[in-house]
């Protein structure tokens, strides 16, 4: 296990998030538990103050840095939700921020963390396109480059889902929760492990970025030459180099869904739940509603809804029921499922 790491820094992350972010719903869906066979709950991190989890491990990383990183600033690469939590953040603690973001990243999100105040550019196709610059930036002008994921304060901080979820659900079976770079099952699964518990983590993927998945299969990281998926908030082509060693060593099962799959996620959310999900969030959602393995369990299942930062045009097009975007169809191929 990597020991960079306690159990003492989900703790501490936890008292930050209780100060300047909030505990979000956990609430039980009669519908979804119907439909599924079981316990169903969601964690609604849609509610967290930037809609997103991301604010939890950029609240603690950005607070851990020294006093000379503050001064000189931050930059992070972002599909949105990690920009908004670093501009968030930095603005809490008065430090300049910079966040590196997609040019396809949602107008919603690049709006909302220019008002943090953080300055936003945009460049490449992809999350790593954009990592790739801010990793130069961060050379050039001497700033420290925060990881999205794969980063032991990160990690932490994303850890204090589990310690709130637990509060109120301490016999759950299941966590099902996103992955993208892995930061927030790396989290869920260290943090239980270290409390003993014995819930299992079962990761979801978009059957147009399985990176997680390839490089298990693969036995070592690798970096996924294509992605294509409605769900920006998990586009990432490669896994982080932590996250990787926390998922092999305790997640075994991962699931992929299809964007067509995702999109009905996000009504079925939208209208038996009453809440806006963004696509990656409904990408566990997809899982429960479409993976059969998921199916009639009978046990207590914690669903990580991870953000709402939705663009308004999509938000109405999933209010309408009109289908799922045309760009996204490409990636709507027969759905592999990986139970490792």
């Amino acid at each position: 296990m990597p020991n960079t790491i306690t159990i003492q820094d989900v703790e501490s992350a936890r008292l930050l998030v209780q100060k300047h972010l909030v505990t979000t719903p956990l609430v039980h869906s009669p519908e979804f538990s119907e439909a599924v066979g079981s316990d169903v709950y969601f964690k609604l991190e849609s509610f967290q103050l930037t809609h997103a989890f991301k604010a939890r491990g950029a609240l603690y990383k950005v607070s851990s840095l020294t006093q000379a990183e503050k001064e000189k600033g931050v930059i992070a690469a972002s599909s949105g939700n990690h920009a908004l939590g670093v501009a968030f953040s930095s603005a809490l603690l008065g430090i300049e921020a910079t966040v590196v973001m997609p040019t396809g990243a949602p107008a919603t999100k690049i709006e909302q963390a220019r008002r943090y105040g953080a300055e936003v550019l945009l460049h490449g196709e992809t999350y790593d396109d954009a990592l790739a610059h801010a990793q130069t930036l961060a050379r050039e002008h001497g700033k420290a480059l925060l990881s999205s994921f794969d980063d032991p304060k990160v990690i932490a901080g994303q850890g204090t889902i589990a310690l709130e979820v637990l509060d109120s659900l301490p016999d759950v079976d299941v966590f099902v929760a996103p992955i993208g770079g892995g930061g927030l099952v790396s989290g869920l699964v260290f943090t239980l492990h270290e409390l003993q518990h014995p819930a299992r983590v079962i990761g979801v993927e978009a059957a147009g970025a399985p990176k997680m998945l390839e490089s298990l299969r693969a036995g070592e990281r690798i970096k996924l030459p294509r992605i294509e998926t409605i769900a920006d908030g998990i586009a990432v082509q490669q896994p982080g180099a932590l996250n990787f060693d926390f998922v092999r060593r305790y997640v075994k099962e991962i699931l992929t869904v299809t964007d067509a799959q995702i999109y009905e996620a996000m009504g079925r959310m939208l209208y038996d739940v009453r809440v806006v999900v963004e696509p990656a969030a409904a990408a566990p959602v997809a899982a429960l509603l479409f993976d059969e393995t998921l199916h009639n369990l009978d046990q207590t299942i914690c669903c990580i809804i991870t953000g709402g930062n939705i663009s308004h045009t999509l938000l109405q097009r999933v209010a309408e029921g009109r289908g799922t975007p045309a760009s996204t169809r490409k990636a709507d191929s027969p759905r592999p499922t990986s139970i490792m």
